[in-house]
């Protein structure tokens, strides 16, 4: 299990180094704006402890990297995107993490929101882990709510979740990283924390 997990963080970095390369330049494009923001208990807002998250945007798409702490070491752990394309017409701002919209934004048919995945792994020794993922305009493979996927990489609000599915179960694993509920019915599933950059 411990070459498993090791692999795993290793492939995170891998992934989280390629993604900056690719998305870091918008090729015959603006140049890529990058922003960095804290993360969020999601049970009352307060700030993860040593978190942050930066987004690049470009013409081409979006890709993030998140480095946060406070999780349970051998837990299965996803990552979620949550676009809302439209953010003018979100009316459930969050303050405190500095978003336009919120939860029944996601609703909202106005906001053309989507829930996708982004990536997952196992924690590591230690309660701090390391994610990135990259999402392209048109991508709503998977999507949770039935959105259109990612359509204004440069003007849409993201939000990226951080959800534990409980401990990793070896016959189970794969698909506790890459799903939304597999094994939540042996494990407490739940989301823990959340970024949100506003366009």
């Amino acid at each position: 299990m411990k070459s498993y997990i090791i692999k795993s963080i290793k492939l995170g970095f891998a992934l989280a180094f390629i993604q900056i390369l690719l998305f870091g330049v918008s090729i015959g494009g603006a140049p890529a704006n990058n922003s960095t923001s804290s993360v969020h208990w999601l049970n009352d807002l307060s700030e993860v402890s040593g978190a942050s998250a930066t987004l690049v945007r470009t013409d081409n798409g979006v890709s993030y990297t998140l480095h946060t702490s406070g999780l349970t070491s051998g837990d299965a752990v996803t990552n979620w995107w949550v676009i809302f394309n439209n953010p003018n017409a979100c009316t459930n701002p969050i303050a405190e993490i500095g978003s336009l919209c919120g939860f029944p934004d996601l609703f909202n048919p106005d906001v053309a929101a989507s829930i996708l995945f982004a990536t997952g792994h196992v924690v590591g020794n230690g309660d701090n882990a390391n994610f990135g993922a990259y999402l392209m305009p048109g991508d709503n493979d998977g999507d949770l709510i039935g959105g259109p996927g990612l359509l204004d990489p440069r003007g849409a609000e993201i939000h990226i979740i951080v959800r534990t599915h409980g401990e990793m179960i070896p016959s189970l694993v794969s698909g506790q990283i890459s799903s939304v509920d597999v094994a939540c019915d042996v494990n407490i599933c739940e989301d823990l924390q959340a970024t949100a950059f506003a366009p």
